[in-house]
């Protein structure tokens, strides 16, 4: 089956995420393309999404795209899947990360089967000295890790290892129904 995986990024663990899904998928025997902010879902079987959140909201290339191929995603098997610090990091606050995700999918009007909420990162040493500061101030106020002298992953990789098999469940045997991991 060929699989479009399309994801929006700004500092590249949303990316990384879309990757590890892919593989997940071509190691099924999926012919998979992994695209950052491009393609035609149309010419694929089935799609994922992936949208990175920064300051409480996807973004407007997100959105935008969602919206122009809502079609589309609505006539084969698709998903989405959120990125974010509110969604697992420190402070992360698992109902603020679905009402981003609500958000979403209400602005966009599509309603894929299957979503995903996962935790971001804090990529400190690609960071402007700016946004750092601006980062570890946030951070700080929850309480989290601000030794601006490394990066840190909170992305649990068994989740979304779970939610590529889930989707190839999907894939294998397609339901009707929401479900979010």
């Amino acid at each position: 089956m060929r699989i479009l995986i399309v994801y929006f990024t700004r500092e590249g663990q949303t990316g990384r995420i879309a990757e590890r899904i892919a593989a997940r998928l071509a190691g099924a025997g999926h012919h998979v393309e992994c695209r950052p902010d491009d393609g035609d879902p149309a010419a694929y079987e089935a799609v994922i999404v992936g949208a990175s959140i920064h300051y409480g909201h996807h973004s407007l290339a997100a959105h935008l795209w969602g919206f122009r191929h809502r079609q589309a995603l609505a006539a084969r098997p698709a998903a989405f899947f959120s990125v974010s610090l509110t969604g697992g990091g420190p402070g992360a606050r698992p109902l603020v990360a679905r009402k981003y995700l609500e958000a979403y999918l209400s602005r966009t009007r599509w309603r894929p089967p299957l979503t995903a909420i996962f935790g971001g990162a804090l990529p400190y040493s690609r960071y402007t000295p700016f946004t750092r500061g601006l980062v570890r101030l946030f951070v700080r106020m929850a309480g989290g890790d601000t030794d601006a002298s490394r990066d840190y992953d909170y992305t649990d990789w068994e989740a979304v290892d779970g939610f590529a098999e889930d989707f190839l469940a999907r894939v294998a045997a397609p339901e009707s129904g929401a479900t979010a991991r």
